[in-house]
C-alpha cells in the first residue's frame, strides 16, 4: 500500500521488516529488489533477490549492449519460452536500431493472447509504439485501439496506481497528446513510479524538447536521490532498521 501511494521509503522499511520475519518468501524479495533497482541500489537488489540474473542486472544498469547480447542468448537457448521472447522484444525495442525484429516478436505475442487481450493491455500500448517506430501502421493502429480499450476496462474496474498512469501516458504519446502524457507521468511519479532513465527512453523522444518534461525528469532524479539517501541511512546508519541483514558493500558506499 505504501508503495502504491508513492511512499517509497516506508515501503522499503516494511519490506525489510517483512523479510526479516519471513526470509524464505520469494515474493517479498522480488518486490523489494524492484524498488531497490529503481533507487539505483543494484548491488543491494542482487543481494535481496539472488534470483536476479545477469540479464536483470544489465537491464537495471541500463547496459544496452549486454542486455541485447544476453536477451538474444536466452532466446536462442529457449525459443519457446514466453519470458525469453518478451525480454528480447523489449531489449530490441529499447536498445537496438532494428525495431522490425521487435515487431516480429510482438506479432507472435499478440497471436498467443489474441483471444484475451486484456491480459496484455499495457504491453499492447508498448507494442503499438514499436510498430509505429518500425513504420507498420496497421499493427500500430490495431494494437493502440485494443490497448486503449483494455486500459479503459482497468479504469472502469476501479484499478489505478502508477501502472495505470503510465499506460495513460503511453496512450497519450501514441495520440500525440503531449500535455496529457506529461500530466499522467507526473501522477505516476506521485504514485511511486521511479524510473531514473526517463530522459533516455526512446519511448519519450517526442517529449525531449519540452521544458516541462526536462523539469519532470529532474524531479524524478531528485526524488530518487533523496529516497536513496534515506534508505542507505536506514540500512547502514548507526541504528539500522533490521538487525539480521548485512547490506551490500556498494550500498553503504553511496
Amino acid at each position: 500500500v505504501a508503495r502504491e501511494r508513492g511512499h517509497i521509503v516506508d515501503a522499503v522499511r516494511y519490506f525489510f521488516g517483512s523479510l526479516e520475519l519471513d526470509p524464505g518468501r520469494s515474493s517479498l524479495r522480488s518486490d523489494l529488489s524492484d524498488i531497490l533497482v529503481d533507487l539505483d541500489l543494484v548491488e543491494e537488489a542482487l543481494r535481496v533477490d539472488p534470483r536476479m540474473d545477469e540479464l536483470d542486472a544489465a537491464r537495471a544498469r541500463r547496459d544496452g549492449e549486454s542486455v541485447l547480447r544476453l536477451a538474444r542468448a536466452r532466446y536462442a537457448e529457449e525459443p519457446s519460452s514466453q519470458g525469453a521472447r518478451w525480454r528480447l522484444m523489449y531489449a530490441l525495442a529499447h536498445f537496438s536500431d532494428q525495431p522490425e525484429e521487435a515487431v516480429s516478436l510482438a506479432r507472435e505475442i499478440y497471436r498467443e493472447y489474441e483471444a484475451n487481450t486484456d491480459q496484455i493491455g499495457p504491453v499492447l500500448l508498448d507494442m503499438a509504439w514499436m510498430a509505429d517506430r518500425a513504420e507498420f501502421p496497421v499493427e500500430a493502429t490495431q494494437w493502440r485501439d485494443i490497448g486503449a480499450a483494455a486500459l479503459q476496462n482497468r479504469i472502469e474496474a476501479g484499478m489505478g496506481g502508477s501502472g495505470v498512469e503510465m499506460s495513460k501516458a503511453r496512450l497519450a504519446l501514441l495520440d500525440q497528446r503531449k500535455g496529457d502524457a506529461l500530466q499522467a507521468l507526473t501522477r505516476a511519479l506521485e504514485l511511486g513510479q521511479r524510473d531514473r532513465f526517463w530522459g533516455e527512453s526512446r519511448q519519450f523522444t517526442s517529449l525531449l524538447d519540452d521544458p516541462k518534461f526536462e523539469a519532470l525528469v529532474n524531479r524524478v532524479q531528485d526524488t530518487i536521490a533523496q529516497e536513496r539517501a534515506q534508505v542507505v541511512a536506514m540500512l547502514c546508519g548507526p541504528d539500522p532498521i533490521v538487525t539480521t541483514w548485512q547490506p551490500a558493500a556498494g550500498t553503504c558506499a553511496h
